[in-house]
């Protein structure tokens, strides 16, 4: 079964959408209502996701940001509309829960940590849910890529 749902999980996933469901039942979208993203499992258990809020405010520059002098408002606007970060991953099929052991991330407290993440299948989506903090339950769900 694990090795089933591990293969399952290999490929390209385009972010379909984000929900967050608060403790009072209100739901909110945290990068939008039309979020964009890419989440990547490799059969060598690598994970890599990059998601992001659509209509982020133009910086002006297409060199990067290192070394630049940005106004800190701009820097803000731009980060808080982006979620990135890499490493392993592991499946536990008998718990339906895969956990991401990051490495690498856009948000430094993330580094080091492990990302819990139930999981399922329906349909052609694959579907993750964090677990829950504070009340708030989250949702994603992709679409595999083709092509």
């Amino acid at each position: 079964m694990a090795c089933d749902d591990a293969r399952k999980l290999v490929g390209t996933w385009d972010l379909l959408s984000y929900r967050v469901t608060l403790a009072d039942g209100q739901v909110i979208e945290p990068l939008g209502p039309r979020p964009r993203g890419t989440g990547i499992y490799t059969e060598q258990g690598t994970v890599a996701a990059q998601l992001m809020r659509t209509g982020r405010p133009r910086l002006g520059t297409a060199r990067g940001i290192a070394g630049l002098d940005l106004e800190p408002r701009l820097l803000a606007q731009a980060f808080t509309g982006y979620i990135a970060y890499s490493g392993r991953y592991v499946v536990d099929a008998l718990s339906a829960i895969v956990d991401h052991h990051v490495e690498c991330s856009l948000v430094p407290d993330w580094e080091g940590t492990t990302l819990r993440r139930g999981y399922a299948f329906e349909n052609e989506l694959l579907v993750l849910r964090p677990s829950p903090s504070e009340g708030r339950h989250a949702e994603l769900r992709w679409r595999r890529r083709t092509g």
